[in-house]
């Protein structure tokens, strides 16, 4: 036995070819938008894991998606390859039923096969299988059709499923793969193995990038097979795999094509190794071209992100401890008394009563937050522009004299111990409770109850659902067999093989082959041999955050469906970003994860999960001043901003250290309401076209090969960079100023052609009249920038337009009726464009009621159109237009017009400013100046 398992195991991390089967091709179908291969088991490998499955189709389909007024990215871009046993249609996958995940809504068969992005030839019947994915050549690529992926090393087991996917190298000559989920490193995903098996990890986030509360199979890859030039047109590629089973995925580097010689000049020496314990292997690969492309089009075929609420964006205040009223009053009130805003006042498990263990769900404890005086606070809280946010867990205490309890049992729609309608016992913070079956349809029903009762009580604006990874605290150390719940005797018992009379091919809470370095599956969650309405969790677990936030979501809807709710998820997969926001989970004070969730941020935006951030300050351990003071500026970048900390650390709000961090922190807040504007705009953007609302650098410029690895900057749309303080600044060097090194990108990406390009242009936000001076012989430069503790060097990019606002009293305010300055950074060849989206902040969704407005300003004009209308806010008004970098002589006497009135205007310290005071956009409208 030792001989067998020393064997799998040189198998599994040598990548040598007789740990493979092979399978011969069959026969080759056409299909629809497609064609299907038939293959037979040629020769088993030596040594798997379970018996080789003989007979397997693979079904290649060509996809578009469905276009819309605003989508950009090309819609001939789906490649959709499923491998499946033939002889078993029943064998798990995941259904396309229900909203959640591909369907005729967005995807459909391709109109035009020839002419699709994505080619792959046929194999030869008789041969070995194997696959070549090309992107189709065009005048960008070359004519040359571009191989991007081979499918090889194909091992498909009925408890293990593998296949290797190598990837063409990127810019720099290796490849650049992002995604996989919510890990504490770097943005760029270093070569070794991703376990995707959501679980509360022990100790909260980890710096070894170990998996936890969300793990996404999404990667994005940039691509470029001529590495030399700068400015070769690099391309990205997405790929997605649809399997929500415990699933490991190898990034691996083995020196050889990817088959175990490096002979083939077709093939590539790096990529990804899939291995997943159950379901079938189905997989959607993103041809985009460019990042933004490929990520939009991920983003449209999952569902796009939620727009959030105005308010979701401004600063949220949170503490796990705040056990009484009085002591929530008294943090609100210091904030107050300092001046800092409060856009969302968070209510974690503390104010939760119900009896009993308390902290149950729906419920407020009245004895330490009284129902009256509750009351009035919130209404005054809200009333001065704060909204309330509350917790909610995925469990009812198992107490047959709690009503909730009683009615989920009646509905049915609750996780099963095996071979019974028993519920299954496990342990959250009400202490023993059952598990509501979000995969059930008829947990729609309980769920919307609760939810109504409860707002019908309490006027809460947002939800933080937490521990739906799904958390069970009895399985610290995991039971050989579940708890259950006797329907019949109301008491708990142990249910034992003889009582399942289930017979399973292997242990599911320990297959054959068990990701995340053998662990056992059900660590500190549920058992997975408990079911759902949708299946036995081994083949579903990863799913349950996903389907509570769906019904979440649909219950909040139901209950009022013109407010636009807050859901704040700790756990989430692939679509969970169309209803849910996110947030990294329990993270430590320490400057290290502090830098890393900005990686952690800019990977959640990639992922489709668009309002997300990290715990400010850290969530546990000590939060000295010097780290606090840079937390608080870079946590304004977050597009959730929240400041949380567990009960057992000691408080770390700003005035416990200094009056000092409270004016920093103060001026962070209020400086984020500065951009609130372009940052919402980008929201709203993401969630009706798709792309990342805050992008790293590669996004952009994914041809540059210095900035695959930049994961300390970041933009917020395609116009503001954001380099936060990662680190004291302070230097050794007498002779240079306190600050950081930033790196500027130099090229246009969006224009570079192999004969000519155009030079990017950058200057400082505040203010805007001070050019940054470039090294223009390379792709990108660093420059050392000039900043203290407390900072956020914010930067402008040329050819880009923006909005800026005076800070008001809260984030609402300040988006709704701070008149909006528009800030014109003229590029290199005198030219600037900007598109923007403003709408009320909290309407219905989808969002539909919205000014979509593009604005372009060349040499001695700036011109506005309305692209779409549906409602202007009567708030959003433009007062002033200032240009940037006009290259306008300082002793010229400007003159200009607005649709031929004329306004004034004045050209002051390299600055063109244009008074436009009431300038709406519900209308075209045209500035032209001169001099004279």
């Amino acid at each position: 036995m030792l001989k067998v398992q020393l064997l799998l195991t040189l198998c599994v991390l040598s990548f040598v070819s007789f740990c493979y089967s092979s399978y011969l091709v069959n026969t080759i179908t056409d299909s629809a938008d497609g064609f299907d291969i038939d293959l037979t088991l040629y020769e088993a490998a030596e040594e798997t894991y379970c018996d080789d499955i003989p007979n397997l189709t693979v079904s290649v389909e060509f996809l578009d998606l469905r276009s819309n007024s605003i989508t950009t990215h090309p819609q001939n871009s789906i490649l959709k390859i499923s491998i499946t046993d033939k002889d078993d249609p029943g064998r798990f996958a995941i259904p396309k039923t229900g909203g959640v995940f591909p369907s005729t809504s967005q995807v459909i068969p391709s109109s035009s096969p020839s002419t699709h992005k994505w080619k792959v030839p046929k194999p030869t019947a008789n041969s070995m299988f194997d696959l070549s994915l090309y992107l189709r050549g065009n005048s960008t690529l070359g004519t040359s059709d571009f191989l991007s992926h081979t499918m090889s090393n194909l091992v498909y087991q009925d408890c293990y499923l593998s296949v290797r996917i190598p990837t063409a190298p990127s810019p720099d000559g290796s490849v650049a793969l992002y995604g996989l989920g919510d890990r504490a490193t770097s943005l760029r995903r270093d070569l070794g193995t991703y376990s995707m098996w959501n679980h509360d990890p022990t100790g909260g986030v980890a710096d070894d990038g170990s998996n936890g509360y969300s793990n996404l199979p999404i990667m994005f890859f940039i691509e470029d097979d001529s590495a030399e030039n700068f400015l070769s047109p690099a391309v990205s590629t997405g790929l997605f795999l649809l399997n929500a089973s415990a699933t490991d995925i190898v990034f691996y580097d083995d020196g050889t094509d990817g088959n175990g010689s490096n002979d083939d000049s077709d093939s590539y020496s790096s990529g990804v190794e899939i291995r997943s314990t159950a379901g079938i292997l189905e997989f959607y690969f993103m041809a985009g071209q460019t990042p933004d492309y490929a990520m939009a089009q991920y983003h449209q075929l999952v569902g796009y992100p939620v727009a959030p609420p105005i308010w979701a964006i401004g600063f949220q205040n949170s503490r796990w401890g705040l056990d009484t009223l009085e002591k929530v009053i008294q943090v609100v009130q210091n904030y107050q008394d300092r001046d800092i805003p409060i856009d969302a006042q968070h209510f974690d498990i503390d104010v939760l009563g119900g009896g009993g263990d308390g902290h149950r769900d729906f419920t407020v404890n009245d004895e330490t937050f009284p129902h009256d005086d509750f009351k009035e606070f919130l209404e005054d809280l809200q009333d001065n522009g704060t909204h309330a946010v509350v917790i909610v867990d995925p469990v009812i205490a198992a107490d047959s004299t709690f009503d909730q309890f009683n009615e989920l049992v009646e509905s049915g729609a609750y996780i099963k111990c095996p071979a019974t309608d028993d519920p299954y016992i496990g342990k959250q913070w009400p202490g023993r409770s059952i598990y509501p079956d979000f995969m059930n349809e008829d947990s729609f029903d309980f769920w919307e109850t609760q939810f109504s009762n409860y707002i019908s009580d309490w006027n809460w604006d947002g939800f933080i659902i937490d521990e739906n990874d799904v958390k069970n605290d009895l399985n610290d150390e995991p039971e050989v067999d579940p708890r259950c719940y006797s329907l019949d005797s109301g008491e708990e018992y142990i249910q034992t093989d003889s009582m399942r009379q289930i017979d399973y091919p292997f242990n599911l809470n320990k297959p054959p082959y068990t990701p995340q370095d053998g662990t056992n599956l059900a660590t500190r969650t549920i058992d997975n041999r408990t079911t759902s309405g949708m299946g036995e969790m081994f083949d579903v677990h990863n799913l349950y955050g996903l389907y509570e936030g769906q019904v979440t979501r649909k219950a909040l809807n139901t209950i009022d469906s013109t407010k636009r709710w807050y859901i704040q998820s700790r756990t989430v997969y692939p679509g969970s970003g169309k209803n849910t926001q996110n947030w990294s989970g329990d993270n430590h004070s320490t400057l290290n994860q502090m830098m890393r969730s900005i990686s952690m941020l800019l990977t959640s935006n990639i992922e489709g999960i668009s309002l997300s951030g990290s715990d400010i300050g850290g969530y546990q351990g000590d939060c000295d001043e010097d780290l606090l003071s840079l937390w608080l500026p870079l946590g304004m970048v977050y597009t959730m901003s929240r400041q949380h900390r567990q009960k057992q650390s000691d408080d770390n709000y700003c005035w416990v250290h200094s009056e000092l961090v409270c004016d920093i922190q103060r001026a962070a807040i209020k400086r984020k309401y500065s951009y609130i504007a372009q940052m919402y705009s980008s929201l709203l953007f993401s969630s009706l076209k798709g792309g990342p609302a805050v992008k790293p650098l590669f996004v952009l410029w994914p041809d540059v090969a210095d900035l695959l690895d930049i994961d300390t900057q970041l933009m917020i749309g395609d116009s503001i960079m954001a380099a936060p303080l990662v680190e004291m600044p302070y230097s050794n060097d007498s002779t240079q100023s306190l600050g950081l090194d930033v790196v500027f990108p130099t090229v246009i990406s969006d224009t570079v052609t192999i004969s000519s390009y155009t030079r990017e242009r950058w200057y400082y936000y505040d203010y805007p009249h001070e050019e940054i001076i470039l090294d223009l012989v390379k792709a990108s430069t660093t420059n050392h920038i000039t900043a203290d503790a407390g900072d956020l060097p914010l930067f402008l990019r040329g050819g880009k337009i923006t909005m800026y606002q005076e800070a008001l009293d809260n984030v609402t305010e300040t988006y709704l009726n701070s008149h909006i300055e528009l800030r014109i950074a003229i590029n290199d060849v005198s030219i600037a464009m900007g598109e923007f989206i403003l709408d009320k902040g909290d309407s219905a969704l989808p969002v539909s009621d919205f000014v979509r407005y593009y604005i372009k300003a060349t040499t001695g004009k700036i011109t506005g159109v309305l692209e779409q209308s549906a409602y202007v806010y009567p708030g959003h008004i433009c007062d002033s237009i200032v240009m940037i970098g006009s290259g306008v002589s300082s002793s010229c006497s400007l003159q200009a017009t607005l649709n031929g009135e004329q306004i004034s205007a004045k050209n002051e310290d390299d600055l063109l400013t244009f008074d436009v005071s009431g300038l709406r956009f519900n209308a075209d409208f045209d500035i032209e100046y001169n001099c004279v």
